[in-house]
């Protein structure tokens, strides 16, 4: 057919919260999958991580759910960010990528108070901080962070 060659991969680290399960399925046509079963470890999945994977994906309303509320989250937040003068580049992950000229003395500051997001020190995301959506009430502790960094400015 027309998509012979497609293979269709997916993890439960992130949207199902399994990720130190190391859970994940393909699916594609039976002839192209077959080769993949040659690498892969005789034993690559115990029992307790495919209870849990099956138990989430019995739950998939639940998960539904918990994505929505991230993407939901996560549109907010790069509302705000832009309001508090950051560059967002669009998403469709559980994190944000927000440029900002001060991103190393918030990433730093931020730091000092607990909060934890990510900056990389090379030159083309040097202005950048990588920002997990988490729960909304760490999204709002972030949130007010930022704003009193911003406002206090560089110290």
């Amino acid at each position: 057919g027309q998509f012979d060659n497609v293979f269709v991969v997916r993890t439960f680290s992130k949207s199902h919260s399994l990720a130190g399960l190391r859970v994940g399925f393909v699916l594609g046509q039976p002839e192209r999958v077959r080769p993949l079963q040659v690498v892969r470890d005789s034993y690559n999945v115990n029992a307790l991580s495919q209870s849990a994977a099956l138990a989430a994906w019995e739950a998939d309303d639940y998960y539904r759910a918990q994505i929505a509320e991230i993407v939901a989250l996560r549109g907010e937040t790069a509302r705000r960010l832009v309001e508090l003068g950051f560059d967002v580049l669009p998403s469709g992950a559980n994190f944000i990528f927000a440029r900002h000229s001060e991103a190393q003395r918030l990433f730093s500051q931020l730091k000092a108070r607990k909060i934890l997001v990510r900056y990389f020190d090379s030159p083309p995301t040097r202005d950048g901080l990588r920002i997990t959506i988490g729960m909304r009430t760490e999204m709002d502790t972030l949130m007010r962070a930022l704003e009193d960094l911003l406002a206090a400015g560089d110290p």
